[in-house]
């Protein structure tokens, strides 16, 4: 099949896919004239260094303008940092400690001002400076595999009728592996079990009488090690893992949904389908007063938006900016887990309903490398750490401010949960931007997040779904309490990547992952966005506590540019 579908892909023209373009009232230009520039002279030369959000005060382009003209990008490791040109380099200054300097020669003073320092052969795309307090963003090739199904779709969607092939053959294409689950109903357990079992988030809500035990799992590919790993797996309760405290893992079913749930908002949402009752959903709840997030674009996916339309002169800049699909070398060690970015930017585009021609946006670092799209479900991250899924703002001024705080935000169409009820638009498939086969079936592998506010404690569950709709999605966020949800990606167990890893004493890592699965492609040492350069976006779960170095600048608007 794969040979056949390649051989058509290779007799038929090449075309690039339509697109249709974003409204221009979605456009707010906030970037257009943000950028501060500190500007030298040194003798033929003029450099520039270019903060592209000084309210983040993360990512900067180094311009160097004379015989040669050419920019690097610079990656501040601390916002607490304020960085500024020299005669020589750049200089480091603490903003909430002003008399605390640090000198970072980066060129000669002599006519011809190349960097002193000589990167060529260097594989890492992140290259310390500065004492590792800055590092200049490299590009280098990504060495991510791709299966043979994969390879060959790609190279479909390089021709005229590539997309409408897909489309007519996926359920042969999309393997979805959707596991059943044992099941064998524990009853009259006694209490003090239950309350072994109540650590973590909120367990789900489930049609099981006070006197039963939930169904208990004997077949399952979890990945991750519990702390009590030789307990019982009973579905809808969390148990911690082995290697994190803060970090819970779990197993449930559409089945045990409680009817209550299943009854509500029935004209926005599909009734559960017997075939999705018994496929088993694999979750990840993180603690968020002990963890935050960072999101990171991949070496080619989603690529970054330089449209002038969208950011004008600004985009010009953004061309120099080297996206890079691993967690920094500064965060490394403070990062406890990866899991799934979302969609790639060809699947982003809605086609019909309130949101047509609207695409998902994304930012990193403070810098917005697509456009945010008003009224899309948004997972952000601020200055301060805080995790929050929500709709992107409408209102002008709304998302003006939002930007001045946003340091991480990926988007993935619409809510699946908005305060715990479901989105508006779960059961439309083409308003949605739900994907489905030429049948419009939509069940497949799926995965998404939700944020469950309990006891006073928030926590970020990610879930991964064998064989579920959008709808059942919704339904088992519902049971686990979710105030906000939605999706991330779908259709295979690599576009479902859950991971938490450590680092050992002799420097090497163990991975675990939530379903083994998602090792991919089995066998090999590398692990995706770990050291990897992965092609794919991510976001990676970082400790909280040992966050406390990064303070961000406080900018004003009136803040002149400074020039010498």
């Amino acid at each position: 099949m794969l040979f056949m579908l390649l051989t058509l892909a290779l007799f038929t023209s090449v075309a690039s896919p339509a697109s249709a373009k974003s409204a221009s009232k979605d456009i707010v230009r906030f970037e257009e004239a943000l950028p501060k520039v500190n500007s030298i002279a040194v003798h033929d030369y003029r450099i520039n260094l270019i903060n592209l959000n000084p309210y983040i005060n993360r990512w900067f382009v180094l311009e160097f303008v004379g015989k040669k003209r050419y920019r690097i990008h610079l990656d501040n490791r601390d916002a607490n940092n304020h960085v500024f040109l020299s005669q020589t380099g750049i200089v480091l200054q603490k903003i909430d400690n002003p008399t605390m300097t640090t000198n970072c020669p980066l060129w000669k003073t002599k006519k011809e001002h190349l960097l002193t320092i000589r990167f060529n052969e260097f594989k890492n795309p992140y290259f310390p400076v500065c004492n590792g307090l800055v590092y200049l963003r490299l590009k280098r090739s990504s060495k991510t595999k791709l299966s043979l199904t994969e390879w060959t779709t790609e190279m479909l969607r390089t021709t005229d009728f590539g997309e409408d092939i897909i489309n007519s053959v996926k359920p042969m294409l999309v393997s979805l592996n959707a596991e059943s689950a044992e099941q064998k109903l524990i009853e009259n357990k006694e209490d003090t079990q239950k309350q072994k079992l109540k650590i973590g988030p909120a367990t789900a809500k489930t049609h099981l009488a006070s006197t039963e035990l939930p169904l208990v799992s004997s077949e399952h590919n979890l990945g991750f090690t519990r702390k009590l790993n030789e307990s019982p797996l009973y579905y809808g309760h969390w148990y911690q893992t082995h290697m994190h405290t803060g970090i819970y893992t779990g197993l449930f079913i559409p089945d045990l949904i409680h009817p209550n749930i299943k009854k509500a908002n029935p004209r926005k949402v599909f009734p559960i389908i017997d075939d999705e009752k018994d496929k088993l959903i694999y979750l990840t709840a993180y603690d968020l007063s002990e963890f935050t997030l960072r999101y990171t674009v991949g070496t080619t996916e989603p690529p970054i938006n330089t449209e002038k339309q969208n950011y004008g002169i600004v985009g010009g800049l953004r061309k120099s900016l080297v996206p890079i699909g691993s967690i920094p070398p500064y965060h490394l060690s403070k990062a406890v887990g990866v899991f799934v970015g979302g969609f790639k930017r060809r699947h982003s585009m809605i086609l019909h309903g309130p949101h047509k021609g609207k695409k998902y946006g994304y930012i990193e670092k403070g810098v917005e490398l697509s456009p945010m799209a008003p009224g899309l479900a948004t997972l952000s991250i601020n200055k301060s750490g805080q995790i929050k899924i929500d709709r992107w703002p409408e209102n002008i001024e709304e998302r003006k401010e939002a930007r001045k705080e946003t340091i991480s935000a990926r988007q993935n169409g619409v809510m699946l949960i908005h305060n715990y009820e479901p989105g508006p638009l779960v059961n439309s498939w083409s308003h949605g931007n739900w994907s489905a086969d030429a049948n419009g079936v939509r069940q497949s592998l799926r995965s998404g997040v939700c944020i469950q506010e309990h006891e006073g404690k928030r926590h970020l569950i990610f879930m991964a779904f064998t064989s579920v709709t959008p709808s059942t999605m919704v339904r088992v966020m519902q049971s686990y309490s979710c105030k906000y949800g939605m999706h991330l990606d779908m259709n295979a167990h690599m576009y479902l990547h859950n991971a938490i890893y450590e680092i050992k004493p002799d420097k090497s890592f163990k991975v675990e992952y939530l379903n083994k699965e998602m090792l991919y492609p089995p066998g090999l040492k590398r692990h995706r966005f770990i050291l990897d350069n992965n092609s794919r976006d991510f976001f990676y779960i970082m400790k909280k506590e040992d966050n406390s170095g990064e303070a961000f600048a406080k900018y004003e608007d009136t803040l002149e540019d400074m020039t010498e």
